[in-house]
């Protein structure tokens, strides 16, 4: 009888440790499968990351050659990008991405204000003045002093003065200036369809 049950526990035994190792084989391929699996995910997760990214940057770029076109500065470009939900550094490296676009931006503000200035009657020998004017001008749109200046400093006065030193004619890069021909040349910052 003893004899009977120490053979029955041994059979239990040996039955229970044949499960315990099949169980164990079995996890094997599931766990390096799900391992897999999830190494698998990790790398289409990163490729959606970088084309987000890319997709990011390629509507920021747009949104700063609209900005441009419009004649903003990129100060004000960069506050209007942050308010549609952009992230401000990467606004401004959209906009530092543009080169000399914004201060071509300035220069169309500049020619602005000077044509402002002959429709109003007023031509000035005091250069230094209106180019102080217009520093301030191009300052309150939210240029930099460096855009603002370089600007300015592209005024001139021209040698038609009517006999009169007050009404100098006001030049821009050595020629009347033009907005319509300035706004012509910005169009072509606006964003292809």
């Amino acid at each position: 009888m003893l004899k009977n049950k120490t053979l029955a526990l041994l059979a239990v035994s040996t039955l229970m440790f044949g499960l315990s190792a099949c169980s164990s084989d079995a996890d094997g391929p599931d766990s390096s499968g799900a391992s897999s699996s999830s190494t698998g995910s990790s790398s289409a997760s990163a490729d959606t990351t970088d084309s987000a990214a890319v997709d990011k940057d390629a509507q920021l770029d747009t949104f700063m050659r609209s900005a441009v076109a419009d004649g903003s500065s990129a100060a004000v470009a960069v506050d209007n990008a942050v308010g549609k939900g952009f992230d401000k550094a990467d606004a401004q490296a959209a906009a530092e991405r543009l080169g000399d676009g914004f201060q071509f931006a300035a220069d169309y503000q500049a020619v602005g204000y000077l044509e402002s200035w002959y429709f109003g009657g007023a031509r000035s020998e005091k250069l230094d003045e209106v180019r102080s004017d217009v520093i301030a001008h191009l300052s309150e749109l939210g240029f930099t002093d460096l855009e603002a200046e370089s600007s300015a400093s592209r005024i001139t006065l021209g040698d038609y003065c009517d006999g009169v030193p007050e009404y100098c004619e006001l030049f821009f890069d050595g020629e009347s200036p033009d907005l319509y021909d300035m706004g012509t040349e910005l169009d072509s910052y606006k964003p292809t369809e």
